[in-house]
């Protein structure tokens, strides 16, 4: 059976402030992790990314580690 320590959900919203509210509020989540459109990020928690939307919708973020955080 395969146990997953840590999830990151990563999905297109309309409206950023409501899916916080939903997913965190009522899902028990403790943060939200906003992908970026313009490229290539570096965000704080020590990775660096880059998010596309496929032709049916869906968020595809690649990611590494940064070694050096």
């Amino acid at each position: 059976m395969v146990m997953l320590s840590q999830t990151i959900p990563a999905l297109p919203v309309r409206d950023a402030p409501a899916a916080v509210d939903f997913y965190c509020g009522r899902l028990g989540f403790d943060v939200l992790h906003p992908a970026a459109r313009d490229g290539v990020a570096d965000p704080e928690y020590g990775a660096r990314e880059v998010a596309t939307i496929d032709l049916d919708g869906n968020l595809i973020v690649f990611f590494e580690w940064d070694d050096a955080s």
